[in-house]
């Protein structure tokens, strides 16, 4: 059988604390002030960041349509916080993940104060989520998690509060009749409709329905079937639907930006229904979600708190077993469906080294179940005053020990991304101001795409001019037919016929940027370093454009590792199928063995065609060292260090030279462009 409550004032919340000197409302208002000035310390005031943020930092404001399924609601609020007339519309859009994370973080502690009784021990609970690396970071960057979180913890709340009005309810009604056993249906009715809108900003929601389904047919399956009820599901489907729906009216506005275009109600539903989510479920069975989801998703979970994650996570399920087993199965059911729902997702993530954000809202529920753990001493009833104070003491300590651990070990990689932010915003603004009338860019990946997408279309950046974002996905696609050339030459397998046609002025795909170009004819194109090889292999000749330095001769930007190129003309006389197939005619022979063969081959693409050309300079650099002249192979990678600034296989190749007599490492192996 469950506690009873102490406090019975719906108004706290808590359900459970007893009033003291100190009045309840302090304690969630004082928490919710210092996680909110912790995270504005930390919160980056530039473009980018975690959880591919830039793409958000601008969707709200163009009412643009994302990737599957969308996430409507959350382009919606994040409108009205492009609105507020303070900081740069980045700052702004990350202020409303810290807003919603910090709400996620006071609505766990009550849910901690009711289970508990002890207001400052269910603060101590919620400042381990709120501290935790994963939730931090959500919550000081544009992103749609933090929202998910608020949405998971406000149900939970909800859903507890009914359990325990319910019970209460019954009691009385022994005493006042029926009437009263039906109290606290409000916030059942609350916690249906919250969670149908909540699906307008996350499908991953749905790994919450089967635990309602549980908790509500457990407490009181009455309740789900009367007249209020079905009100409630059909108010709140419609407010989703209505939701869904202004994806269809963006896309008629049109949208300046809409990476689908949805024009009927067919549209809409294949576009909800075909996202990731649904289409990668299962794909290894039920070996592969055991052996190799399960151990990387507890991974990326136990990573977000401390050594001692597990034991608390164990201690915690059996003591709300104890005393509030009702509530524990919802939860234990909620972390299972969504890992089965999610897993393969959050898998895939932490494999390529992102941070497996879709884990948040288990971490909110885990939260939970750790704050209860480090409480055991509250929810004991056989001790008397002072054991009870002597545990309420012990629980602080550990709870005080744990946070300021992970504070210290988290604040560091905040405030690297709070820089990085600010590096990003100083990158793309020289980048946009070194166009001299206009310009595209040629985006390299989906992240510098969005960066780009956010000066164009967030700020109006360099809006004198007549500059777009030609999207990297538009461009640079790996090609279908390979025609014979060889699968090892990555740079040779993508397709830049659209930057041809871009060059002579004919109409291209700009993917999702919807805007009309006004200019007329051909346009100039930029390009950054990691696609060089790229562009040399496709027939392009380029020239370095210098962006701004920080006054002591060094690229302000992270070193040597960015440099812009402006496309000034093709390669006269061959094609790029001749120059691919030259080139790997001369990887052909480097690896039988015919070295000076192999060099003139490539030496004669420096030669014909493009004296810049950075993968045919590096073959002739292993030419050199195959020869043994590695004075000569050392010259030769440090032109394609100069030519690719950190392009990682002349890195490499210079390590493996044995070094000049009488140079350190230093000296003869490391290359830095200034």
């Amino acid at each position: 059988m469950e506690i009873q409550s102490a406090v019975t004032s719906p108004v706290s919340g808590a359900g459970s604390c007893k009033r003291g000197p100190v009045p309840w409302q302090v304690y969630p208002l004082g928490l919710g002030a210092a996680v909110a000035a912790l995270y504005l310390l930390t919160m980056p005031s530039g473009v980018g960041g975690a959880a591919g943020s830039a793409e958000w930092q601008f969707m709200g404001k163009v009412w643009g349509v994302s990737q599957a399924p969308g996430h409507p609601l959350y382009i919606m609020l994040s409108h009205f916080f492009f609105l507020l007339p303070f900081g740069d519309p980045a700052w702004r859009v990350n202020l409303m993940s810290a807003v919603f994370a910090v709400a996620t973080v006071v609505v766990v502690q009550r849910i901690l104060a009711g289970l508990l009784k002890s207001e400052m021990i269910a603060c101590g609970g919620a400042l381990l989520l709120a501290v935790s690396q994963i939730f931090w970071t959500a919550g000081v960057v544009a992103g749609v998690y933090s929202l998910d979180a608020f949405f998971v913890s406000m149900v939970i709340y909800l859903i507890f509060k009914w359990v325990d009005m319910r019970r209460d309810g019954k009691e009385a009604s022994e005493i006042w009749g029926r009437a009263a056993s039906r109290r606290g249906n409000g916030f059942l009715y609350a916690a249906c409709i919250l969670y149908l809108v909540s699906l307008g900003n996350q499908l991953t929601m749905l790994a919450l329905l089967p635990a309602l389904v549980f908790i509500v047919l457990k407490a009181d399956w009455r309740a789900a079937f009367n007249v209020r009820m079905i009100l409630c599901v059909v108010a709140g489907l419609v407010v989703l639907a209505g939701l869904y729906g202004l994806l269809i009216v963006f896309t008629s506005l049109p949208s300046p930006y809409l990476e689908t275009r949805i024009g009927s109600l067919d549209d809409l539903v294949r576009f909800v229904l075909g996202a990731d989510f649904f289409t990668r479920m299962f794909a290894g069975g039920a070996r592969g979600l055991l052996a190799a989801q399960l151990p990387l998703y507890i991974k990326s979970l136990s990573a977000q708190f401390s050594v001692l994650s597990f034991v608390m996570i164990t201690a915690g399920l059996f003591l709300l077993a104890s005393h509030h087993g009702l509530k524990v199965r919802f939860l234990v059911i909620y972390l299972v469906v969504d890992f089965v729902l999610t897993g393969q997702y959050a898998v895939d993530v932490v494999l390529s080294g992102q941070k497996a954000f879709y884990v948040i809202p288990s971490c909110v529920a885990l939260a939970i179940i750790m704050g209860f753990a480090v409480g055991v001493f509250q929810v004991s009833g056989r001790l008397g005053g002072s054991a009870r104070t002597a545990g309420s003491a012990a629980c602080l300590a550990v709870l005080g020990a744990i946070v300021v651990n992970l504070v210290f070990a988290n604040a560091p990689e905040m405030l690297e991304g709070q820089a990085l932010a600010g590096t990003r915003s100083v990158f793309s603004n020289d980048v946009v101001d070194k166009l001299p009338h206009g310009g595209v860019i040629l985006a390299y990946d989906r992240e510098n795409t969005a960066l780009f997408f956010y000066r164009m279309l967030g700020e109006g950046y360099g809006s004198g001019k007549e500059w777009r974002v030609l999207q990297y996905s538009c461009w640079k696609h790996e090609k279908t037919d390979k025609r014979g050339i060889d699968p090892a030459n990555d740079a040779a397998t993508y397709d830049v016929s659209e930057v041809s046609r871009l060059l002579k002025g004919e109409a291209v795909e700009w993917g999702p940027l919807t805007t009309e170009d006004t200019r007329a004819g051909r346009h100039e194109a930029f390009f950054f370093h990691r696609d060089k090889a790229i562009m040399d292999m496709a027939g392009f000749i380029s020239e370095p454009v210098d962006l701004k330095g920080d006054g002591d001769g060094k690229n302000r930007y992270g070193g040597a590792a960015v440099r812009l190129y402006r496309i000034v003309g093709t390669v006269k006389g061959k094609k790029p199928e001749e120059i691919i197939r030259t080139y790997d005619e001369g990887l052909s022979l480097l690896r039988r063995g015919a070295i000076e063969e192999a060099r003139k081959i490539f030496q004669s693409l420096l030669d014909e065609c493009n004296p810049d050309f950075a993968e045919a300079q590096f073959q002739v650099g292993m030419s050199y060292r195959g020869m043994r002249n590695y004075e000569e192979a050392r010259r030769r990678w440090k032109i394609v260090l100069d030519l690719i600034p950190g392009y990682p296989p002349a890195l490499d190749a210079l390590q493996s030279l044995p070094l000049p007599r009488g140079q350190s490492i230093a000296e003869a192996g490391s290359h830095s462009v200034e």
